[in-house]
């Protein structure tokens, strides 16, 4: 197969099933990510919603691991809370890893 990444046998063997959770899992870990840093600076989801130029039910359905945040909106949610993206991903990472 060609790609960017080297294909990992046992993720290509893992069920559909699998798959959907783990995305769900990183999703909701992203969003703890998000409301970690948004209490460490004492941010209201609205306050957060209007530096990021974002709806306030958006940010909510982010931190619930219900809504799919995209680059763009990764972007706009790191500038917001004063930080980079990697740092949110890199505090979204430890969350996963301490739930599992």
């Amino acid at each position: 197969m060609y790609g960017a990444w080297p294909v990992n046998p046992q993720m290509a063997t893992l069920s559909g099933v699998y798959r959907r959770i783990m995305r769900v899992d990183i999703q909701v870990a992203f969003g703890k990510a998000i409301k970690l840093r948004r209490t460490e600076l004492d941010f209201s989801q609205e306050e957060l919603a209007d530096a990021s130029k974002l709806a306030r039910s958006f940010v909510s359905g982010v931190e619930r691991g219900q809504s799919n945040a995209s680059t763009a909106s990764v972007w706009k949610l790191a500038l917001a809370l004063e930080c980079m993206p990697s740092d949110l991903w890199l505090s979204a990472e430890r969350i996963f890893q301490s739930a599992r």
